[in-house]
């Protein structure tokens, strides 16, 4: 089941701003489980007459770049312009995003470990082109930039095989991601206030993404390195963040090594919002 996070929700009236010229003026969140089918309860206060927001023609063009990156004349006046953004902070050394990329992939490996994860992971992935929810939701293999082979050999690794392998060391060279980390021009940090609401967390998380898209950048969250204590840590230290913010997500950007063709399978908004 797709849940209506905070970064969809902000999508969501993205595009009825794009659509209908509206704007939140107030939002509350009942936060409590009310069914299987719902996860979240919301309360709008709208009005209408409201300036064009100048992210949201970057919208649609929003995607996760999971491919290398190739360097660029223009990520100095891309980073620059990010740079002033609040909420980011941009690493830029090459030194540092080596590391980053090392750590990156310990992180994820470690969660990779729990059976928990790997089940989810998969149940969410759609690796098979006959899958009847591919066109959906998930992360099937266009999503992913795998091609049929990949995606095969991803069912495999991540599912009855994974164990097998890890024993015998294969398993984190199989998934290591690394290399299209070390490419990127810079590591993005992104911070908000301890304590926040995590709704508007999710909305300021989602602008974050569409600044990066006005300047020019693809993206890739890893998530693992936020989510894994002692990398967050790292990070934390290595980007002077205050102790009143918390790292809340990191993203690698960068100018994708071939063109982009964003496609994005996601439920319609009828069925998220009732």
């Amino acid at each position: 089941m797709s849940s209506l996070t905070p970064e969809l929700l902000r999508e969501l009236v993205a595009e009825a701003r794009h659509r209908r010229g509206l704007s939140i003026t107030a939002l509350t969140t009942i936060e409590q489980p009310l069914s299987p089918r719902f996860a979240a309860l919301c309360s709008f206060a709208i009005r209408d007459g409201v300036a064009r927001d100048p992210l949201a023609d970057h919208v649609a063009r929003r995607m996760s770049w999971r491919g290398k990156f190739a360097g660029s004349s223009g990520d100095a006046a891309a980073l620059a312009q990010l740079a002033v953004c609040d909420n980011v902070i941009c690493i830029r050394d090459r030194d540092a995003i080596t590391e980053i990329a090392g750590w990156a992939d310990q992180a994820e490996l470690s969660f990779v470990r729990g059976d928990d994860y790997r089940h989810e992971l998969l149940d969410w992935m759609r690796l098979s082109a006959n899958h009847p929810h591919y066109l959906h939701d998930g992360l099937n293999r266009d999503a992913l930039g795998m091609n049929a082979v990949e995606a095969t050999a991803a069912r495999f690794v991540l599912g009855g095989l994974f164990k097998p392998l890890d024993r015998l060391g294969l398993a984190a060279p199989l998934l290591a991601d690394g290399g299209k980390t070390a490419s990127a021009c810079a590591i993005v940090l992104f911070c908000r206030p301890v304590g926040e609401d995590p709704l508007t967390t999710g909305r300021h998380f989602y602008r974050a993404w569409l600044e990066i898209g006005r300047a020019g950048l693809a993206a890739c969250p890893i998530s693992a390195l936020a989510d894994h204590p002692d990398c967050n840590e790292r990070l934390r230290q290595l980007g002077k963040i205050g102790a009143g913010l918390r790292l809340v997500n990191v993203f690698r950007v960068g100018n994708p090594a071939k063109p982009r063709k964003p496609r994005h399978f996601r439920l319609p908004i009828e069925r998220l919002i009732v």
